[in-house]
């Protein structure tokens, strides 16, 4: 069984401030190993809080923007039927930092280009270019 665990989203300076709106750049903690198998193995909670206004929307929707700045890279060349073409969200910079499978990785956005790393693996996609790049 696959495990996945987000732990931080780390929004940069740089980043478009109508994709920011009030949150401030800065690193956001998502899953801790204080509290990991808080309650029984492999059954973590983890939660969004904070005092209305203080941007907790907005690191979802960071969140969902860089999934799907990876996603349009990725699937840029595909045919789909029936689905809507992928728009490329320009202005992101950002990176998630997770772990999948006890292999630590992550999701680099940084205005027109994505990096994914996963252990020792490293892809580029430039949005400029065609291709993806794969480095070791």
């Amino acid at each position: 069984m696959e495990n996945l665990i987000l732990k931080e989203i780390v929004v940069h300076e740089d980043c478009a401030e109508q994709l920011r709106k009030i949150l401030n750049p800065g690193r956001y903690v998502l899953s801790s190993e204080k509290y990991k198998d808080f309650f029984i193995d492999r059954v973590n909670v983890s939660a969004i809080v904070g005092m209305n206004g203080c941007g907790k929307s907005s690191i979802v929707e960071i969140l969902f923007r860089m999934m799907n700045n990876l996603a349009a890279v990725m699937l840029k060349d595909f045919e789909r039927p029936a689905a809507e073409c992928m728009l490329f969200v320009p202005g992101l910079v950002a990176d998630l930092h997770y772990v999948l499978n006890d292999v630590e990785g992550k999701l680099e956005c940084s205005n027109n280009k994505v990096v994914l790393k996963y252990g020792q693996e490293q892809f580029e996609w430039n949005l400029d270019k065609t291709v993806c790049k794969h480095i070791d």
